[in-house]
């Protein structure tokens, strides 16, 4: 940490948040050690400290937010991997979703017996349906997610036992 300048820290293990919000706190390690403040209105009026071993409301927070930036980057839904021959997939879209997503697919051959199977992140089957047969050219599913919990989901297409895997984020 070098004094009076902005320090970044970057962290090890990235933090995956697919859902609510989140918080950012700084322990004061140090007598010399302070966090820029913001002295400019308005004031966000959402910052707390630690007390002993208890979150406070800011004392200053009418006056003044502390300067914590946290910088977010979205990252891939996808499962990388090879779709079966024949058939090319596109991702979900929207993604992540609040209600309904969609799927294409461009097929060179017939398949009978599609299938659908949804996986939540922890492993348990969630949903599956028997698609029927598909035809050449372009095809589509819509998921719809209203029924499903926040979260991301593994969801696996079948043609006739070959897979196409995509990843999906649900976010009411």
């Amino acid at each position: 940490i070098i004094l009076s300048a902005w320090n970044d820290v970057i962290l090890t293990t990235p933090i995956l948040i697919t859902s609510g919000g989140f918080y950012v706190a700084w322990y004061m390690a140090g007598e010399q050690v302070t966090l820029g403040t913001n002295l400019n209105p308005p004031f966000s009026n959402r910052t707390y400290e630690l007390l002993g071993s208890t979150w406070a409301i800011y004392r200053s927070r009418e006056t003044q937010d502390l300067m914590i930036r946290a910088t977010i980057t979205r990252s891939s839904v996808g499962i990388p991997g090879i779709d079966p021959p024949g058939v090319e997939a596109s991702n979900f879209y929207p993604n992540p979703t609040t209600n309904n997503s969609s799927i294409y697919f461009n097929l060179q051959n017939p398949n009978t017996g599609v299938s659908f199977n949804l996986y939540s992140m922890d492993g348990p089957l969630v949903r599956k349906e028997q698609l029927g047969n598909w035809t050449n050219g372009t095809q589509s599913y819509e998921l719809s997610t209203a029924d499903l919990r926040n979260g991301i989901y593994n969801a696996e297409f079948l043609f006739g036992g070959r897979g196409v895997h995509r990843r999906i984020v649900v976010a009411h």
